[in-house]
């Protein structure tokens, strides 16, 4: 028969991941299945399964970092109204509307 996780933690990239917490001489351990497919458990230090609960959802994301896509890099706006002009079925006065509303977040935000 299968084991059921009791918790359930959701990444970055929505992939849910179930986990259990075992008391243990020493504290709350976490276990859950790592990004190789195999069971982990790793002590989290907290002797309070609340404390616990937290500590082990930061260990899963450590855990599962490596694994997960890069995030995405922010572009800035002149490669974006470069791309804009690249885009197909974009008419000129469309185009011409998205870079005056660029300009003008622009001058209000210049950050």
């Amino acid at each position: 028969m299968g084991r059921q996780a009791k918790h359930a933690h959701t990444l970055s990239d929505g992939t849910v991941i179930g986990y259990s917490l075992t008391e243990r001489p020493g504290g709350y351990r976490v276990r859950f299945i790592g990004p190789d497919g195999k069971r982990l458990e790793r002590a989290t230090g907290c002797r309070t399964k609340g404390d616990a609960r937290t500590k082990a959802q930061d260990i899963i994301d450590e855990t599962y970092r490596p694994a997960l896509p890069a995030e995405p890099t922010q572009a800035s706006w002149e490669a974006t109204l470069t791309d804009l002009v690249q885009t197909p079925d974009l008419r000129p006065d469309s185009i011409r509307g998205y870079r005056t509303a660029v300009k003008a977040l622009r001058t209000m935000s210049p950050n």
